[in-house]
């Protein structure tokens, strides 16, 4: 689990230097109160990670790996599946939100991340620590920016 928080860290530090950062100081957010907050924010720390990584990291890595494997060997099959998962990842953000190119491969790799914490570890929870902290500290982000306005 000290793996997910550390890696949560320094992914979404990377994303800063590369994305945000050069725009501005901290990330924004609509300014219309309260509603924000528990519609957006706190089911984006609470409820997403987790429903996420356990579909896209606990079902969908897992059923693409065994599948993959029992042609491709252990080595091959744990590339192929993350490459696929992370593709999807990006994918049903897609949907949801238009991502830049920046953005998307920023995604991609955070979906590899977990994905490989996933096959180091064995564990799904390690995932979700994660992108609970990779979400956690954009959402303290916005906060610190939202107080310095």
């Amino acid at each position: 689990m000290l793996w997910g928080l550390a890696l949560g860290l320094v992914v979404r530090a990377i994303q800063g230097v590369f994305e945000e950062s050069a725009v501005r100081a901290f990330p924004s957010a609509p300014t219309d109160g309260l509603s924000w907050w528990l519609e957006a924010a706190l089911p984006s720390l609470l409820i997403t990670p987790a429903l996420e990584e356990l579909l896209f990291r606990g079902v969908l890595l897992v059923t693409m790996y065994r599948i993959a494997r029992r042609k491709l060997g252990q080595v091959a099959a744990a590339v192929t599946a993350g490459l696929l998962n992370s593709a999807a990842f990006v994918a049903i953000h897609i949907v949801y939100e238009p991502l830049s190119l920046a953005g998307a491969l920023q995604l991609f790799l955070f979906s590899l991340t977990a994905v490989v914490l996933v096959f180091l570890t064995g564990r799904v929870s390690s995932a979700i620590i994660m992108h609970l902290t990779y979400n956690a500290l954009y959402l303290i982000l916005i906060a610190f920016g939202l107080m310095l306005e």
